[in-house]
């Protein structure tokens, strides 16, 4: 069935592809009615091989009935037939036994009552299998071994072997050809299936035995269709990766649920494997979560456009291409994105909202995103080298049999992020593709997690003295540990909380009661300056004089005490939800985040985690103004002291018909130990686009010059205090 290459690959000769018409028909008719091999109930798949008769003449001319003894007695334990004979009983017993298909649908002889099936030996010069290594005759249903690869042609016998198997659930109609071609160059109608799983049976055979050899397919073609018989052969690799994907034992144990199925002779058997892959949401879902995991390179695709995007003096670049993509396969572009070193800009990358087209970003799947479907967004950092994505965009209907040829637009976008730079920031070691990244990711978060909860152990509380480089004079934070939270995590006291428990330990009033009283005085106050002017004018330049004095007190004092009472209700802010809060958050930030390389920044080698595909998550929006959608979240994490040196988010504000990228950014500088604590005395936070598109960055740097740890809450004049020394 296929030309002998560097992995010995064979052709399987089917004999009703050299008969057309009506004599296929009638051949197929008389096929079918040959009295099946009794096997199903048999305990013994056991094998006799053989030599042909002109094998066993040959043999004798050149080394008399000795050497036809030595190398065609089917007990034979080192001649020609012994090799094939070893490799059809044990990989019988393993499909059968191990992954439980149905015996072969082979000739078979009886042996002292059991039925032993039969495969001959032949002679690699004579035109039985066209010269080729072996082949599976549907004639009498023997397998064939040239006699000159019976010790190399393993993976291509057990391949012949398994078109037996394949007999056994499907009529000889199964591998039926279309089209003019005769032989091995006639193109089967469902070679996809039958091709196609028995290389990958004979593929997962080799790695089993140590004969372990590569496959590769174009998924840019139709996957059900080829223009030579031998392009069957390279959908091995989508059975193979499909198995995997279905956690199917040795990546073979699902081709039993397709082979089972009703309408496997239907058409090219879509439907069927449709129907087989039903468990994990059909073949559409199967197919594209193929590509995206294991069609991953390059060397799947005959055709790969590329693609350049590059900022330019400040300016962005695009894209845009109207394609097309054949049915159940995908297009492959490759992207390399260019930006100068410091500089950082968004890619976009689109393909229509339609339910056949899946977009597919590096291993990423887009068509599976809630909203924003098959749209692509990233932040790209400029480091001296440029980018590569690798994209794709498959073509697979829900109803996998209904999939048609599909036109498409395709676009893409690189747009410069004005400020925060990405200085100090070297990438050095990317990812590697072939590990869990997700898992890599969960280990180094947990490191953190447990470094952060070895320092703060014995912490309760701590103070910090800081300077914002926006404000002329310092701040005093009051920090305490969260009673009862999963992790340790501390929350700022506001000063007002800090006011209540200071005038409760002094016996004063609470502010909050005093601002309610006040607010009640004022409005006693309202009425009976109301009552006392009642009708009398104004003050001059009052809105409106005349007569109106009593109404404006009683409007007026109204107004102050409704004030007085919102700043009252106001206090005292509790931080514990917040901080519990930001503990949800980084649970969520785990659970979406991957290991993304190696990192070195300011001079220190960090470990980058990153979460993309962020939009489903709800913000806080603003009342008014932009609504800003969350897109991707980085944390730089110090490989050797488990701290975070740098955070960043990115985000997308939309108002009206504009959108634009928004950036939010802190880096910790100088770490210093102080008591338990591993503190950064400088912090640089950056924020550019929150006002609009092209806003200019707005940087803020909080210098702290000292933590106080578990010295209690500070009272208003220790606080003063602080300050002073701060300031002086």
């Amino acid at each position: 069935m296929k030309p002998l290459h560097p992995f010995m690959f064979s052709y399987v000769l089917l004999t009703t592809s050299t008969l057309s018409g009506w004599r296929a028909f009638f051949l197929i008719i008389a096929l079918s009615t040959l009295p099946a091999s009794s096997l199903a109930s048999a305990q013994s798949y056991d094998w006799r091989v053989y030599c042909t008769n002109r094998l066993v003449e040959d043999l004798r001319m050149g080394g008399g009935d000795e050497q036809v003894a030595r190398e065609c007695d089917d007990e034979s334990e080192s001649g020609l037939t012994a090799p094939v004979r070893t490799t059809l009983r044990n990989a019988t017993r393993w499909l059968v036994e191990d992954h439980g298909f149905a015996p072969p649908d082979a000739d078979a002889e009886d042996v002292e009552g059991t039925p032993n099936f039969v495969a001959l030996v032949y002679e690699h010069d004579r035109d039985l299998c066209r010269g080729r290594v072996a082949c599976f005759n549907l004639d009498n249903r023997r397998i064939y071994v040239s006699n000159a690869f019976v010790r190399e042609a393993e993976r291509v016998i057990v391949h012949e072997l398994f078109h037996a198997i394949q007999l056994r659930y499907a009529s000889p109609g199964f591998f039926a050809t279309e089209g003019s071609g005769e032989g091995p160059d006639a193109l089967q109608v469902r070679g996809w299936i039958a091709e196609g799983t028995a290389e990958a049976v004979g593929l997962a055979w080799g790695a089993r035995s140590g004969t372990a050899a590569t496959v590769g397919n174009k998924y840019d073609d139709n996957m059900t269709v080829a223009t030579r018989q031998v392009d069957f052969y390279d959908r091995a690799h989508f059975w193979l990766s499909s198995g995997e994907v279905l956690g199917s034992p040795e990546h073979i144990g699902h081709i039993r649920s397709v082979l089972d199925q009703d309408g496997l002779n239907s058409d090219r058997g879509v439907a069927a494997v449709d129907q087989a892959y039903a468990a994990r949401n059909g073949l559409d879902d199967v197919f594209v979560e193929v590509v995206a995991r294991h069609a991953n390179q390059e060397a799947f695709f005959a055709t790969v456009t590329p693609v350049t995007l590059e900022i330019r003096n400040g300016e962005g670049d695009d894209y845009t291409s109207r394609d097309a993509v054949l049915p159940l396969a995908a297009n492959a572009y490759r992207v390399v994105v260019k930006v100068s070193t410091g500089e950082i800009g968004e890619v976009t990358i689109r393909v229509p909202d339609e339910p056949d087209l899946h977009l597919i970003v590096d291993d990423e799947r887009l068509d599976l995103r809630a909203d924003e479907r098959n749209v692509y967004n990233s932040t790209v950092y400029g480091d001296g080298s440029p980018d590569t994505l690798f994209v794709r965009v498959a073509n697979v209907a829900q109803q996998a049999d209904e999939t048609r040829s599909s036109d498409y637009t395709i676009e893409m976008t690189l747009e410069p992020i004005i400020g925060c730079r990405a200085e100090g920031l070297v990438v050095e070691v990317p990812a590697p593709r072939d590990q869990d990244n997700e898992a890599a990711a969960r280990r180094i978060l947990a490191d953190l997690d447990a470094a952060y909860a070895r320092r703060v152990s014995g912490v309760d509380n701590y103070t910090v003295v800081e300077k914002p480089s926006v404000a002329p004079i310092p701040v005093v934070l009051y920090y305490e540990k969260v009673e009862g939270a999963a992790k340790p995590v501390f929350r700022q006291v506001m000063p007002d909380e800090l006011a209540d428990r200071e005038a409760a330990a002094t016996g004063q009033p609470p502010p909050e009661q005093v601002l309610g009283g006040m607010a009640d005085a004022l409005e006693m106050l309202g009425g009976a300056l109301q009552q006392v002017l009642g009708e009398a004018d104004a003050p001059a330049g009052s809105p409106v004089t005349e007569g109106q004095a009593g109404a404006l007190a009683g409007i007026f004092s109204g107004e102050v005490a409704d004030m007085l009472r919102d700043a009252a209700g106001g206090l005292p802010f509790d931080t514990r939800e917040d901080a519990l809060d930001q503990l949800a958050d980084m649970e969520l930030f785990a659970e979406r985040a991957r290991y993304a390389g190696e990192v070195t920044l300011d001079g220190r080698r960090t470990f980058l985690i990153q979460a993309d595909s962020l939009n489903d998550i709800e913000l806080d929006q603003p009342a008014e103004g932009p609504q800003y959608t969350l897109r991707t979240a980085r944390l730089w994490i110090d490989a050797e002291e488990n701290v975070a040196l740098r955070m960043r988010f990115d985000l997308r504000a939309e108002a009206g018909e504009q959108s634009w990228p928004v950036t939010i950014e802190r880096h910790n500088k100088d770490y210093r130990s102080e008591d338990a604590l591993y503190e950064p005395f400088q912090v640089h936070g950056c924020m550019a686009g929150i006002m609009g598109p092209g806003d200019e960055e707005l940087e803020v740097v909080m210098q702290k010059s000292r933590i106080l740890v578990n010295e209690g809450p500070p009272t208003q004049q220790r606080m003063a205090e602080l300050l002073r020394e701060a300031l002086y």
